[in-house]
């Protein structure tokens, strides 16, 4: 689901949670 929103719990849009998960995995 794409939701407006940067964090996890408050509802992260595709870009969003994508961006977060690549911080977490040091890809960006």
């Amino acid at each position: 689901i794409c939701l407006g929103g940067t964090s996890l719990t408050s509802g992260a849009d595709c870009s969003g949670f994508t961006m977060s998960l690549f911080k977490n995995l040091d890809i960006v």
